[in-house]
């Protein structure tokens, strides 16, 4: 009965969960167990400068090869995995020179050998980012859990067994960077020769990157949505504030795995049934699997949203009650996150129009913040977060109507969505007003 209900879409939700739980519990063990807070810093700061500098361009790059692969022909398909992998591991040594450069200019603090070693594991851990996507794109389901969890599993040992055991962060970092480097040799084994032999073809080059370049700046705008929000606040708001809005401001990160799995398997689904001129199965498939979603995360953040206050106050301390207001808001977040017509975009190749609407989110949300903050203060600014996010999300789908003639009913059941978000946003002001 399990193989029922395991397939690509549910394995890849499975790994973004292992992936999530296991970098959680390094956290939770760092500040419950180590009274050394000056390493921790240490190394929160570089997994910081990490992400900041391979976050875009990572899930740009792999996100846009899964339907540019599936819509491609049996014979090309080696090429897209050899390109992808090459480009890949190109960018990776980039990135690790800024992120060397960098590290050790505004990060003076840091002991040099730490640095290093950590650039190691950044090296190779970007460069191996394509074997979960090949996984996917061999849809081998347990194979991409079994090694979500290895590799995990690994990773948590790595970075608190030497802090464990006495040893400083450079060692802690030594560790990890042999991590990396056997999830590197792992992807060598698994590409075999598709992947390893050099194939260049400008035509496929071309393909994929002009969809992933609006996929890069996409994120790269998207990701840059919070840094604003924060730069808003500590201009005009007091240190507390700051402090309150800093630990409320925060999406259930679950919820957008979860959701941006889905929509990264989905998409190549729909660009291989393109191909096959059968859009209607996938679109199909999508409508039932966001259903199921919805029944899962809509009831769950209607619990959340009546507990945040003692949640926020137990958790953390009396002080960061107000924390919770924030957060309430943020959990609305789930109306326009389970929406995915970027999925089906995606599928048809179609990525320059989430790109402008990606700049056209961040410019609605820092003009929204600016004035909502003028009348609400902090809640303002996290009300023109999930509007502009909302705003974002009817374009695309208004688009998929208008350009690709995909109503919002083929792929999302809409009258089922609006009914939970009803029941969502009358909860918010339920709780508000009382």
């Amino acid at each position: 009965m399990t193989h029922k209900y395991i397939n690509i879409t549910t394995g890849f939700q499975v790994f973004q969960v292992i992936r999530f739980g296991f970098l959680l519990l390094i956290s939770i063990c760092l500040s419950r167990i180590f009274a050394d807070k000056t390493l921790i810093g240490h190394y929160e700061k570089l997994l910081l400068l990490a992400t900041s500098l391979s976050f875009f361009w990572v899930s740009g790059i792999f996100n846009a090869l899964v339907p540019v692969y599936q819509s491609a022909s049996l014979q090309d398909r080696p090429a897209l995995l050899s390109q992808s992998f090459y480009s890949g591991s190109v960018v990776s040594l980039h990135s690790l020179a800024i992120l060397l450069a960098i590290g050790y200019w505004i990060y003076p603090e840091i002991p040099l050998q730490a640095l290093i070693w950590f650039g190691v594991f950044f090296f190779f851990n970007c460069s191996s980012f394509l074997l979960e996507y090949i996984f996917i794109l061999r849809d081998q389901k347990w194979n991409l859990m079994i090694y979500g969890f290895l590799f995990y599993a690994a990773y948590f040992l790595a970075v608190i067994l030497p802090q464990y055991l006495g040893y400083d962060l450079a060692t802690a970092m030594q560790w990890l960077a042999l991590v990396g480097f056997l999830r590197f040799v792992t992807q060598l084994m698994v590409g075999g020769k598709d992947m390893l032999l050099p194939r260049w073809r400008r035509d496929l080059f071309q393909t994929h990157w002009k969809m992933a370049w609006p996929l890069m700046l996409a994120l790269l705008l998207g990701g840059s949505t919070g840094y604003i929000d924060s730069f808003l606040v500590s201009t005009f708001f007091s240190n507390d504030d700051f402090a309150i809005f800093s630990y409320g401001a925060k999406e259930l990160p679950v919820i957008a795995l979860v959701a941006n799995a889905l929509g990264t398997v989905k998409s190549g689904e729909i660009a291989a049934q393109r191909k096959e001129g059968n859009i209607e199965s996938v679109l199909s498939s999508l409508k039932k699997s966001s259903l199921r979603l919805m029944h899962l995360f809509f009831p769950f953040s209607l619990v959340l949203l009546f507990l945040s206050r003692f949640l926020f106050t137990h958790v953390f301390n009396q002080g960061f009650g107000d924390a919770s207001l924030i957060f309430d808001i943020y959990l609305l977040l789930i109306i326009p996150r389970l929406l995915f017509p970027q999925s089906v975009l995606k599928g048809f190749l179609e990525t320059r129009v989430i790109l402008i609407t990606s700049a056209l989110e961040m410019v609605l949300n820092v003009g929204l913040s600016l004035i909502f903050m003028q009348f609400w203060g902090l809640t303002g600014i996290a009300a023109a977060t999930v509007i502009a996010y909302l705003f974002d999300k009817a374009v695309l789908a208004f688009w998929c109507q208008s350009r690709l003639k995909i109503p919002v009913t083929a792929y999302h059941p809409l009258w089922i969505w609006l009914i939970y978000s009803l029941i969502l946003a009358g909860a918010y002001g339920l709780k508000v007003l009382v």
